[in-house]
């Protein structure tokens, strides 16, 4: 049998409504049993994934490792929040340096492309992803897939250590409506509701939430607030289909950036989107915008003297992107792919040096794959990449699958990508205003500035050896590999400010970004294994180690977590009850933060100790009226046992105030799920 048989329409439930062979029950009709017999009638199936190549294909015959998170997945692990639910999912290491701002290395790197259902939504400004901030709550994702190493290939810029493609639950034409709720611990309570129909070839769905937490440090001050719009509506042809969708994430909170607090009285993350299928053509369509305000505690000050202030803050940012994708056979066994996209970026505020700075993109790719005689299938890609700010990029990729047996797959991967800098870091200079007898802080922040021209794109290339198998009739799933990559032109913010007894020494002090130089090299190695030894049992253990070091001199690295282990099993029963817990483990590392009294001294490095935490779920599932509505009340507990920890640099200031990443605790929290 060919190794491209079964290549078709993505396997996402925006196409089709079902995964991987899963149809899925989102009105909740089935009983319990009935719910554990499909899933491990589900086990049994080949696992598909879309994300790795653009296209439908068996997990095992993608160019890279793939993490795939399903639906059930994510209601088994009792999670509240996207990041809580990554945790579980080595080499995904979440650390919160906010409560609206958690972040996340992938394989020790934070240079990942979030996208949402194939839509970019990393900000221009910044270098990691706002996980929190997307306008969909977990009750809207149907499945997260996780293609880990360089994918720019495939993705363009930014597609760095790994791209986490969110897909959301297609629109059921039953009518339907699901509410999720709790609250708990650290002052943390949220609800969201999803109400879904339809009429012959149409279909649509409206989401709505809302979303508060009060600080670990301070449960009598709210960290965040945050709501949560969206709807879609979709037109099933004879051989089309046309999307439409929109969304949007409104609130405030607190941010921790390299130079400081950033402090957001309100922020809009919206977009709207048109995709469309017909035949092997695909389009897509979108616009992203931003609109923020936000008070920026730079630290300006000297010994005791406050040197200057920015002023608050009020942005203005859109996007505009368009693509399209054609998915061609040209003979038996090959597949051609080749695709073509264009953006257009613009941020405007009257606290920038330049109130209006523009960005245009363009790519063009090309990915193939050709069965190379009955179990071996050779990818081949590249892409091409402009960009009017940064330099022309090219990235490629290879990769070799051998399927030596049935469900046995070795994969030989090699790719290229690239981060491009943001435009904070190449063109954005705020405003400053100095205080009395300081002018010369604006010839230093405002015509030197923090923002480089002369930045060029960071660089990662990756050699891997996979392994994925599944054992005994499919019950037991295990695979693991070993990579080497080598990091070129990373970008780091540098401070040297200096000064001739109160004055500012302009000529020998260094402020901004820069391409460092510091070229490392990083070798880690992964595995997993995943078991159901009864219908109503899932195990699992996930685990990764990596360690960088320094080209020039050999010098190992520690500012990123080496060792990162997931431990942990479901159990669900005929009657109704779900029980889960995950133990995690990770190893000490260092992390910097800017000196919480001034911008103007070097940086802090912290050690961020090894650290053991459970995470705990039990729910109890209860039929209001058989086969039609649920109603489902649960416990989550994070850390049950631990005691306070940090995962990323932070202190506690004299006057005990937390600065930095905030130290978290035990919390529980009351959950409701129901179907109507």
């Amino acid at each position: 049998m060919s190794l491209l048989a079964g290549f078709g329409p993505p396997a996402s439930a925006q196409e089709d409504g079902s995964v991987a062979g899963e149809t899925l029950d989102e009105s909740g009709g089935s009983t319990a049993a009935d719910e554990v017999d499909e899933e491990f009638q589900l086990l049994a199936e080949e696992e598909k994934v879309f994300s790795a190549s653009k296209h439908e294909q068996k997990i095992g015959l993608s160019p890279a490792a793939v993490i795939v998170i399903t639906r059930r997945d994510i209601e088994a692990s009792g999670a509240t929040t996207f990041m809580e639910l990554m945790r579980r999912y080595p080499p995904v290491q979440v650390y919160m340096l906010s409560p609206v701002y958690e972040s996340a290395d992938v394989r020790g790197n934070y240079r990942v492309l979030l996208t949402l259902d194939g839509r970019e939504t990393n900000l221009e400004l910044f270098p990691q992803p706002f996980y929190d901030m997307l306008p969909v709550g977990l009750q809207d994702i149907d499945r997260i897939e996780i293609v880990l190493g360089p994918n720019s290939a495939l993705y363009g810029a930014n597609a760095v250590s790994a791209v986490v493609n969110v897909i959301t639950r297609a629109p059921n034409p039953e009518p339907g409506v699901e509410v999720f709720a709790g609250a708990g611990g650290t002052g943390r309570a949220f609800a969201e509701a999803r109400a879904e129909g339809g009429a012959g070839p149409w279909s649509f769905l409206v989401s709505a939430g809302a979303d508060q937490s009060a600080f670990w440090t301070d449960p009598d001050a709210v960290a965040y607030r945050l709501a949560r719009l969206r709807g879609e509506v979709a037109l099933d042809l004879t051989s089309a289909r046309l999307m439409l969708d929109g969304g949007a994430t409104i609130g405030q909170g607190d941010i921790l950036s390299l130079i400081g607090t950033l402090d957001y009285d309100r922020f809009v993350l919206g977009h709207l989107q048109f995709r469309s299928e017909l035949g092997p053509l695909r389009l897509r369509a979108f616009w992203n915008l931003v609109r923020c305000g936000f008070g920026a505690d730079l630290g300006l000050n000297y010994q005791g003297q406050t040197l200057g202030r920015i002023p608050h803050v009020s942005l203005d940012g859109d996007t505009a992107h368009l693509e399209a994708q054609a998915d061609l056979h040209p003979w038996e066994g090959n597949l051609l792919i080749l695709g073509a996209d264009g953006r257009f970026t613009s941020y405007r505020s009257e606290q920038f040096v330049n109130p209006e700075v523009e960005e245009w993109r363009a790519g063009v790719l090309l990915h193939d794959e050709q069965t190379l005689a009955e179990r071996w299938l050779l990818t081949l890609g590249a892409r091409l990449d402009l960009n009017s700010r940064t330099d022309l990029a090219f990235s490629p990729q290879v990769a070799v699958v051998w399927n030596p047996a049935d469900e046995h797959y070795l994969r030989l991967s090699y790719g290229t990508a690239f981060r491009k800098p943001t435009l904070l870091e190449t063109s954005i200079n705020f405003v400053i205003e100095p205080a009395p007898g300081f002018d010369d802080l604006r010839r230093l922040f405002e015509d030197r500035g923090l923002s480089n021209q002369n930045l060029g794109n960071e660089s990662l290339t990756t050699f891997e050896l996979g392994y994925r198998a599944w054992l005994l009739g499919k019950r037991l799933r295990l695979g693991g590999g070993a990579y080497f990559s080598m990091n070129r032109d990373w970008i780091e913010f540098a401070m040297d400010v200096r000064f001739s007894g109160v004055r500012l020494d302009l000529e020998n002090s260094r402020i901004g970004y820069d391409n460092t130089g510091k070229d490392t090299h990083q070798a880690g190695v992964y595995a997993f294994v995943e078991g159901e030894p009864d219908r109503r049992i899932s195990l699992f253990a996930r685990a990764e180690y990596q360690q960088p070091w320094l080209v020039e001199t050999g010098e190992r690295l520690t500012r990123s977590t080496e060792l990162t282990l997931a431990l942990g099993g479901v159990l669900r029963l005929d009657f109704g009850l779900t029980a889960s817990l995950t133990a995690l483990a990770t190893s000490s590392g260092e992390a910097a933060i800017r000196d919480p009294y001034s911008i103007m001294t070097p940086h802090l490095l912290m050690k961020t100790p090894a650290v053991f935490y459970l995470m705990a779920f039990l729910g109890y599932r209860i039929a209001l009226r058989p086969g039609e509505e649920h109603l489902e009340i649960g416990i989550h507990w994070f850390n049950p046992f631990g005691g306070r920890f940090r995962e990323f640099a932070g202190v506690t200031l004299d006057n005990g105030k937390n600065y930095g990443a905030e130290p978290l605790g035990s919390r529980v929290m009351f959950l409701m799920r129901l179907w109507l």
